[in-house]
């Protein structure tokens, strides 16, 4: 998405998968939890021109624009998330842009 004042433009990526992995520790603290998202989007879905970096906004579904509210509101039923991790795999027979998030 392209922030301009509070309002994010999107790019709409079809044939992307998008799942929420739960990961839980142990510490002296206690048990510790986080949600981790795990999208893959297959090399010949990718929009031309289209860039991802960690944190840039990302949203389940085919939306024209969100706001920063509406981002908020979206966390809150895990259907958006901040990219903290690109993995660019454009190589061999299963190409592919793997993005995690949170």
């Amino acid at each position: 998405m392209d922030g301009d004042d509070d309002i994010f433009r999107c790019t709409v990526v079809r044939g992307a998968s998008w799942y929420w992995q739960n990961n839980v520790s142990v510490s002296e603290s206690g048990l510790n939890s986080a949600r981790l998202l795990k999208c893959r989007i297959p090399a010949g879905n990718v929009p031309e021109g289209l860039t991802v970096n960690p944190g840039d906004k990302i949203v389940l579904g085919a939306l024209e624009s969100v706001s920063a509210e509406e981002f908020g509101e979206l966390a809150h039923t895990h259907e958006s998330a901040t990219v903290l991790d690109v993995h660019r795999n454009l190589f061999g027979v299963n190409r592919h842009i793997y993005i995690e998030g949170a």
